[in-house]
């Protein structure tokens, strides 16, 4: 029967006011079994109040164990998909944009107090195995 995992909430923050587009590399998350089958596009913020953050250029690698690419399993086109918010205490929200980084599509996400993800059903993918 296949499981749930949560993903991993160890990767870097943004900063603080206002700065232009920034990438960040989330930290890897590995799949040790054959239980969990499907990955999910999921972007995870907290404490946005006033503020504004926006999503974009999204990629999802597989890596070998020394943390080499092997493949891109999903790459951005964000404006081809939906979105569910959820939010801790049910403040904020999520809309979509019509300015990107390198294209004219962006999820922008405001207002939650707490914990908030937007989550993407639509960008998924079958999880490649590791090699033991």
């Amino acid at each position: 029967m296949p499981a749930m995992a949560t993903g991993n909430y160890s990767n870097p923050s943004v900063k603080t006011g206002t700065s232009g587009w920034t990438y960040y590399e989330g930290v890897p998350f590995t799949v040790d079994t054959d239980t969990l089958v499907l990955g999910r596009v999921v972007f995870v913020s907290n404490g946005i109040n006033s503020g504004r953050i926006w999503f974009d250029d999204i990629e999802v690698r597989e890596l070998d164990s020394q943390g080499n690419l092997i493949r891109v399993l999903f790459s951005d086109p964000l404006d081809k998909g939906s979105f569910w918010w959820w939010s801790s205490d049910n403040t904020g929200t999520h809309t979509t944009a019509s300015s990107g980084h390198n294209d004219s599509f962006s999820v922008m996400v405001t207002g939650n107090k707490a914990a908030a993800s937007v989550i993407c059903p639509a960008f998924a993918s079958g999880l490649p195995r590791q090699s033991v």
